[in-house]
């Protein structure tokens, strides 16, 4: 059975006191132009840009089709992204796609993912926050 687990979402100023954090991967869904801010973001008023320090994983290459990968495949991936960190933050545009990278993480063997659930749509909004490009 599915459980709602509060401490596993994050807000800004949460993900933002990890950014420093050796043991924490900030992991975003986004393609790769968006994370390079190499492209508009969509939203109107958004920056481009990524979180500080964060790795970009774009959700398609979890996917074969539209079915999430082998496990094999997806242990592979996660092996080579922050395989030593002990804290994964997913993060995408909304909040949406990070949940592909979460499941696929899961399913690779992680546990206890961790989604800031305002994504990019919230940090690139705010001027308070740093952005890396």
């Amino acid at each position: 059975m599915l459980q709602y687990h509060p401490e596993r979402v994050m807000d800004a100023e949460a993900v933002l006191s990890r950014i420093e954090d050796a043991e924490t991967a900030i992991v975003d869904a986004r393609g790769a132009p968006r994370f390079l801010g190499q492209v508009s973001e969509p939203r109107p008023g958004v920056r481009s840009g990524h979180i500080p320090r964060s790795v970009n994983l774009p959700f398609a290459q979890v996917l074969d089709g539209n079915k999430i990968k082998t496990t094999s495949e997806l242990q592979a991936i996660y092996q080579g992204l922050a395989a030593d960190k002990s804290a994964r933050i997913f993060s995408c545009g909304s909040g949406i796609t990070a949940c592909i990278l979460i499941l696929a993480s899961v399913a690779a063997g992680h546990t206890h993912p961790i989604l800031y659930d305002g994504s990019w749509a919230d940090w690139g909004s705010r001027t308070d926050l740093p952005i890396e490009c």
